[in-house]
């Protein structure tokens, strides 16, 4: 572009803000691609003109080097040591001055450039101008402009407070956001007021009561900046019905807008207790009250704790199973295969006795016993005694045989005797019986003689 034309251009700038030349649409993105075609065009010249330069400076330096170099191939070889020794002086201080020149003329060669950059830079700066003054004149009110280039990043701003941690909004009396922030030295949420001892928390509400019998697991881990004997409370409170919108917690005393007033609660769990400078898991089993929709866990920074601060890591609640009603009964599953053979079992307890054996077959007469020797003389008795006697002799070998049969049938199933002993037994017995009737009957033949001159009365057997 033409600087004449430029600085023309410039001069007819506030002429045109002035008078505020009305100028249709259309025209409008002509005049601005005009105007940006004429500066690259001319930016394109200034590069041109400078490589031209830089090309011509290297051709000239070339072609100083070149001749050094054939006046020292020629010249050498011809002169003598002396004249050498000059004609190489004169070479070396040539090449010297003609260097300087050349840096004299680079130097003025990089003024140029620099003085034709610095306008370069200017017609582009008062273009740019001219290109906003017509952009701000010509561009209806009606429309906006071209959207500017993004400006530089800004610098990092110092480290905000992380607001509602684990979930947590003010309640029980405390309507104070500012209460509740994050602590990223002890990596917990921080509960605590310059100027109220009075801080509580409500973390998000849970569905309770889904099923019969329900029971949930509790946890909380507190700590604090100093030791407390008493200071902290810890409860759950809860809401029989459905939350209302925009309702996310529950509370006692509920004075922040998203916390909904409580219908029962829980206060066995930690009330008024002890904290110090280490953490600490607090766990309850909680049971919700019949008819309990919705539960909360709130924590308290009370009193005792004054203005110090109650820290506080993973809130957290956890359903613990219940037994449900028995199913039904499952359709038989297919057979299964046959399984190993198991080991072989220990051995059994001794058996019942068995039952009564049959009646052994009857043993063979044994043989007659020798005769015995004779009884001794009898004395003479009355007739009362006589008597008596007699029938106690025929009775006594009846008694003792129901005896005989009555062992011969009990040593058979005790002692499992033989047969052959049985026998033996059985002929014993016998021969036994003959003895002894054989003294009764000699005993009465004694008695029926009895004394000359006396009647005797005879016993018939």
């Amino acid at each position: 572009m033409n600087p004449v034309r430029t600085a023309q251009l410039v001069l007819l700038v506030p002429k045109v803000k002035k008078v505020r030349l009305v100028i249709q649409d259309p025209l409008v993105p002509k005049v601005i691609q005009v105007l940006k075609d004429q500066l690259v065009a001319q930016v394109q010249r200034a590069e041109q003109e400078q490589l031209v330069l830089k090309v011509t400076l290297v051709q000239q330096v070339v072609l100083v080097l070149k001749v050094i170099q054939v006046q020292q191939v020629v010249l050498v070889p011809k002169v003598r040591k002396d004249r050498l020794v000059i004609l190489v002086v004169q070479v070396e201080q040539e090449p010297k001055v003609r260097k300087d020149k050349l840096v004299v003329q680079v130097e003025q060669v990089e003024q140029v450039l620099r003085e034709v950059k610095d306008k370069r830079d200017k017609q582009v700066r008062q273009v740019h101008k001219v290109v906003r003054v017509v952009q701000v004149v010509l561009v209806p009110r009606d429309k906006k402009g071209q959207t500017g280039g993004t400006g530089a990043t800004g610098s990092t701003g110092a480290t905000g407070l992380i607001d509602n941690p684990y979930g947590a909004l003010p309640t029980y009396s405390n309507s104070n956001p500012a209460t509740i922030s994050w602590n990223s030295t002890e990596d917990a949420m921080s509960l605590r007021s310059s100027s109220d001892t009075h801080d509580c928390a409500a973390f998000p509400a849970f569905r309770v009561n889904l099923a019969s019998s329900e029971t949930h697991k509790l946890s909380i881990k507190i700590k604090s900046n100093t030791t407390a004997s008493s200071g902290v409370y810890i409860r759950v409170y809860e809401y029989n019905s459905a939350l209302p919108a925009g309702k996310t917690a529950v509370s006692h005393s509920a004075s922040y807008g998203q916390v909904q007033e409580d219908t029962s609660g829980k206060t066995n769990w930690f009330e008024n207790g002890s904290v110090n400078t280490s953490w600490a898991t607090k766990e309850y089993t909680y049971t919700p009250t019949s008819g309990a929709q919705w539960a909360s866990i709130v924590i308290l920074n009370w009193s005792g704790l004054g203005t110090n601060y109650l820290y506080i890591r993973d809130p957290m609640h956890q359903l613990i199973g219940s037994s449900g009603a028995t199913g039904s009964t499952g359709s038989t599953g297919a057979k299964g295969q046959k399984g190993q053979t198991g080991n072989t079992g220990g051995t059994g307890g001794t058996g019942g006795t068995g039952a009564k054996g049959q009646k052994g077959a009857a043993g063979t007469n044994g043989t007659n016993g020798s005769n015995g020797s004779n009884g001794a003389k009898g004395q003479k008795v009355r007739k009362v005694k006589l008597v008596e006697q007699v029938e106690q002799v025929a009775q006594e070998p009846k008694v003792k045989r129901v005896k005989q049969e009555a062992q011969v049938v009990q040593v058979v199933p005790v002692l499992k005797v033989r047969k052959d002993k049985l026998v033996v037994q059985v002929v014993l017995a016998q021969q036994v019986l003959k003895v002894k009737r054989v003294k009764q009957e000699a005993q009465v033949v004694l008695v029926q003689q009895g004394p000359p001159g006396r009647m005797v009365e005879h016993t018939i057997m």
